[in-house]
């Protein structure tokens, strides 16, 4: 069921009025003619109902443009979160064992034909042991992309690039959350803990921060809007404090 937007203004033509009549006690208590031939009341009456019908458009705003407005105050949507479930792996007897490697997709037949069935994948690898007959695997309800190039980088900061599928389902706490690595060159320093290997090629991974304050030192840092299917790099000059200087007066 959707939930309908409250109006952002609710005042009518005669709450308009009454608080005009209000402001005028307190401002000229000498206005004391109130009736409607009044060459003032009549510019009240107008005013009230241009700003009662600027009140109507105001209210009509698009779902879009409630969301711009949730962001710039720093409010962003939930993402969408993939559905998870346990998967239940089993045989008939003990053999030897099974590897279930990561993103196995797993679905189910319908009766009569009702529709796509759901498909789901495995969230990480997982391996039957050899005296086992059953095992249980985390799945979720999504498409996994692996290696997408979603730009090249003119070495600009505030670089903005945008994945092909969008939207990116919110953190899974599994080997299927987003990934974000930027190719290093052959001759550059690349920290073991924080590079992964793709293609015969060398990614340096940056993280996920929610906004790009305070960042200190580490500036691989990147904000990803999941909606949209956006992702920003953070822009260099404007995070870096200037560092203080001394001045000589002579």
């Amino acid at each position: 069921m959707t939930i309908e937007a409250p109006n952002l203004d609710d005042r009518n033509f005669a709450q308009l009025l009454h608080e005009a009549d209000q402001i005028i006690q307190q401002k000229s208590p000498t206005w004391t003619d109130t009736t409607p031939s009044d060459p003032g009341r009549v510019l009240l009456e107008v005013f009230a109902y241009l700003t009662e019908l600027m009140i109507y458009r105001l209210n009509r705003v698009p779902d879009k443009a409630y969301r711009e407005f949730l962001r710039l105050i720093g409010v962003r949507l939930h993402p969408p979160a993939a559905a998870r479930v346990t998967l239940r792996f089993s045989r008939a007897a003990a053999g030897p064992p099974v590897d279930i490697p990561r993103g196995t997709r797993v679905t189910m037949a319908r009766a009569g034909g009702a529709g796509e069935p759901p498909v789901f994948i495995t969230a990480q690898a997982e391996t039957m042991a050899a005296d086992a007959v059953q095992t249980d695997v985390l799945a979720l309800h999504c498409e996994a992309v692996e290696g997408e190039l979603v730009g090249k980088a003119t070495g600009l900061p505030g670089l903005t690039v945008a994945v092909h599928r969008p939207p990116i389902v919110a953190p899974t706490g599994a080997d299927l959350d987003l990934v974000v690595g930027v190719e290093t060159g052959a001759g550059e320093a690349t920290d073991r803990a924080r590079a992964i290997g793709f293609g015969n090629k060398t990614f340096r991974i940056w993280h996920e921060v929610e906004n790009f304050t305070n960042l200190g030192s580490d500036l691989d840092v990147y904000l990803v809007d999941r909606l949209a299917g956006t992702i920003t790099f953070a822009p260099v000059p404007a995070v870096l404090a200037p560092e203080p200087r001394s001045t000589t007066c002579r």
